[in-house]
């Protein structure tokens, strides 16, 4: 049995032996040795944190100028002299910058899906079976929405037992 000498690329001949090869995991160099190439060390450990409102006693995320929305952050209307915030359109409700309401006579402005607060707009109340619209916390005041004034109520009806 004759063996044939396997020639190689002479490319090949001078190029680096893979790090997964026997040779090169017995010849790496040993921690103290230095390294021919160096990790990063100023990769970020964490997400960024974000940007607070820079008002006291705001946790708000901050929108432009390092406040939130509340404060006067986020885009503001394009008419001259005006320093409200923009809706839409780049104007703020006073200037335009809202819709109407879609039932014809309606001069009001849209709240949501096209209607106005008085012809449905805003979210409908999250009770099965039900179309009015939602006051507070998804319901509507037939189903526990809105808010009782429960202490004037009481206070009505102690008056109202001194009475007799």
């Amino acid at each position: 049995m004759t063996t044939v000498a396997r020639q190689t690329h002479p490319s090949f001949a001078m190029a680096q032996p893979s790090k997964y090869a026997l040779e090169f995991i017995l010849n790496a160099p040993s921690p103290n040795e230095k390294m021919l190439f160096s990790f990063p060390t100023n990769l970020p450990t964490a997400a960024a944190p974000s940007r607070g409102c820079r008002m006291p006693d705001c946790d708000r995320v901050a929108i432009s100028r390092g406040v939130c929305i509340r404060h006067g952050g986020g885009p503001r209307c394009s008419v001259a002299g005006c320093r409200n915030g923009a809706k839409s359109r780049r104007l703020c409700w006073k200037h335009g910058g809202s819709t109407k309401c879609t039932i014809a006579s309606c001069n009001n402005r849209s709240k949501a899906r096209g209607l106005c607060w008085s012809h449905g707009g805003g979210k409908p109340c999250s009770q099965k079976n039900c179309s009015r619209t939602a006051l507070s916390r998804g319901l509507c005041w037939a189903h526990g929405g809105g808010i009782r004034y429960i202490h004037i109520l009481f206070r009505n009806f102690q008056w109202a037992q001194q009475m007799c």
